[in-house]
């Protein structure tokens, strides 16, 4: 396996970890931000502490694309949309495309989190046939077809 990194065990031993390790274990890679792993956990506490602090919401994951609203939504937690759309509103770009061009409410509608998909449509912000996935769809689509 090709070398990554470096990290220690709770015994202070050293290990070794790869980047298929990474890979296989996605999850692990939203809580190297806070946000992403407040939104993954749907700590709704932790997120209005960090829009206090003015972190960014549209942060992208490196590999995936995702920003804390997606891994929200792909995680189907409803409580943290909801805290991500209250707590950065008028700050949150709606519109940010991961990796496959996928807004979040591509994925609320591909899943098919209804009161998911109405939350973000309900923002003034939102316009769902603004942004087509790299498959060409708007989420309506997406929704037609599922």
């Amino acid at each position: 396996m090709e070398k990554h990194g470096r990290n220690k065990d709770r015994l202070g031993k050293e290990i070794l970890y790869s980047q298929a390790l990474r890979a296989a274990l996605p999850e692990a890679e939203y809580a190297v931000a806070p946000l992403y792993a407040a939104a993954y956990n749907g700590d709704v506490n932790a997120i209005g502490g960090l829009a206090r602090l003015g972190v960014n919401s549209n942060r992208q994951h490196e590999q995936s694309g995702f920003t804390a609203l997606h891994v929200a939504v792909f995680k189907c937690k409803l409580t943290a949309v909801d805290a991500l759309l209250t707590h950065f509103r008028g700050k949150m770009n709606l519109h940010v495309q991961d990796k496959k061009g996928d807004t979040a409410l591509h994925i609320a509608s591909h899943l098919g989190f209804v009161e998911i998909a109405g939350l973000i449509c309900d923002e003034e912000e939102c316009d769902p046939l603004s942004v087509v996935n790299k498959e060409g769809q708007y989420p309506i689509d997406i929704v037609r077809n599922h």
